[in-house]
């Protein structure tokens, strides 16, 4: 299988969040292809659902932040970190970055947009959410030479999240969400 189409592959199954900088609530500025449903938006301040939304979002930002901070910089070790311990979707994520490394490749300008997000259980430790988001903006690049990389499709997954002792937030699960039973 190709690179890209590997990618594309990929990034349709563990997503993310998975991925990745991201397109922060509020400061969206879409191009024409870039275009698609609007972002979470913030709930009135004093909603109990809009304060949860609003943590899962920060959650899943700075996650996605350490993501694409780990393909920038081609490290196996670093984006492994975030996950947790036997996670799938972490072993995937990390032999997609390996292919790349391989090849002599990073991956710059990887941002995920977050099109909806709900939170299905929030704790101290654990929080699951629902989220429709894609990738986009990501690009190949060696030396001067830059591949843009197949556009993601918006897809949403079930994200299962937990605390690391360190205090981090990891993804422990990943699931398509037409295979989740509802909550």
């Amino acid at each position: 299988m190709s690179v890209p189409r590997l990618l594309a592959f990929v990034l349709a199954t563990i997503g993310v969040v998975l991925a990745v900088v991201v397109i922060r609530v509020g400061d969206r500025s879409p191009t024409s292809s870039d275009a698609g449903p609007a972002p979470v938006a913030a709930r009135p301040e004093g909603d109990r659902t809009g304060s949860a939304e609003r943590r899962a979002l920060r959650v899943l930002h700075a996650w996605d932040d350490r993501r694409a901070g780990a393909y920038r910089s081609g490290s196996g070790p670093t984006l492994r970190s975030l996950y947790a311990t036997g996670a799938s979707a972490g072993d995937a994520d990390v032999r997609l970055l390996r292919s790349y490394c391989l090849r002599g490749f990073t991956v710059a300008g990887m941002r995920t947009q977050v099109l909806s997000l709900e939170v299905l259980s929030s704790g101290r430790e654990r929080l699951r959410v629902r989220v429709d988001d894609r990738v986009v903006g990501a690009v190949a690049v060696r030396g001067a030479e830059r591949l843009r990389l197949p556009r993601d499709t918006a897809s949403t997954r079930v994200l299962t999240f937990a605390r690391s002792g360190a205090g981090r937030w990891r993804v422990s699960a990943v699931r398509d969400a037409r295979r989740e039973r509802p909550s």
